[in-house]
């Protein structure tokens, strides 16, 4: 049984057969194929949603999958009923579970009281599957280069720049962080043998943007913080990325955006229709590339046996048809 809750669990190779099957399956979709018939999704929020959901939701009904929605009103996960108990209940009915989360460790209870595959749709930790789909969008823009590139954080780190830290484990990605200083949370990666010479901090945006391929922007007050909005806006106001700071840009350099953008904070209305293309790319890739982890999980025979039919495109070192 296979899980999706950190970056890290996985290999090279597993993430390369997600991003080389999401990418034939894009290409070539076959209404008729149904990997997922007999299949049951539970995906439980905890968190509001509108791309997580619907393209959750979307995804694995195209692929012939049952999907059920399961809210914290409803179940109180923890609250109402405990994780052992909300685990062995779910563990009877479905196969999977969608989970958009606060807590990072409740996805390792999970895992650790049912069956089911437990996929990380979001935690206050880490956004796997958000970095997997701008993985895939990195592709098809020509700026992946196996991994050879420069990404650029501007503004709060937080969860995705937890994940993207992780990808950058297994390639060899250069990360640089602009931000008025660096959370304690984030101290250790910059300790890390593993990313020297690959991770630095750079305070001033202008500088560190004008270093990037690839620049990378998300909320400065995440699900949870609204308390903090005020402090956090004074915070990070010279890291609005804006016309100005777009000039700072190599001429190549795209910009990336999680979603949902707050137009007037972290980025300005110039900023987001300029780069409108790759934003909603991005964003519909979560579709894409979700269909194939929940498809690599539950059905790998069936997904490896339709990418085969495309050989040049598809490729598994994992899976055979």
């Amino acid at each position: 049984m296979k899980h999706l809750i950190d970056i890290t669990e996985w290999t090279k190779e597993e993430l390369e057969t997600v991003f080389s099957w999401t990418l034939t399956m894009k290409k070539h979709p076959d209404p008729g194929f149904k990997p997922l018939a007999g299949r049951s999704v539970a995906l439980y929020f905890e968190k509001p949603s509108l791309r997580t959901r619907v393209s959750f939701d979307i995804g694995i009904q195209e692929l012939g999958g049952n999907t059920t929605i399961v809210e914290q009103f409803m179940a109180g996960i923890g609250t109402r009923e405990s994780v052992h108990d909300v685990a062995n209940t779910l563990n009877g009915f479905v196969d999977a579970m969608v989970c958009r989360l606060f807590n990072h460790q409740t996805l390792h209870e999970l895992r650790q009281w049912s069956d089911m595959s437990i996929v990380n749709a979001l935690t206050d930790f880490s956004h796997p599957c958000q970095i997997m789909a701008d993985v895939v969008t990195l592709k098809e823009i020509g700026l992946w280069n196996d991994g050879h590139f420069t990404l650029t954080w501007v503004g709060d780190p937080n969860n995705v720049l937890q994940s993207w830290l992780e990808m950058a484990l297994f390639y060899p990605i250069k990360v640089i962080v602009s931000s008025p200083d660096i959370p304690t949370a984030f101290q250790s990666w910059f300790d890390d043998p593993r990313m020297k010479d690959r991770l630095t901090w750079i305070q001033n945006p202008k500088q560190a943007i004008s270093l990037a391929d690839v620049v990378y922007l998300d909320t400065w007050i995440s699900m949870g913080q609204e308390d903090e909005a005020e402090a956090r806006l004074a915070k990070y106001a010279a890291y609005q990325v804006n016309e100005e700071m777009t000039g700072y840009m190599q001429d190549h350099a795209v910009i990336l955006h999680c979603l949902p953008a707050k137009r007037g904070q972290e980025v300005d209305d110039f900023t987001m229709n300029k780069f409108k293309p790759v934003i909603f790319r991005e964003s519909e890739n979560r579709l894409h590339v979700q269909k194939t982890i929940l498809g690599y999980l539950l059905e790998p025979v069936r997904m490896a046996w339709f990418c085969s039919q495309f050989p040049q495109e598809s490729t598994s070192p994992l899976v055979k048809a």
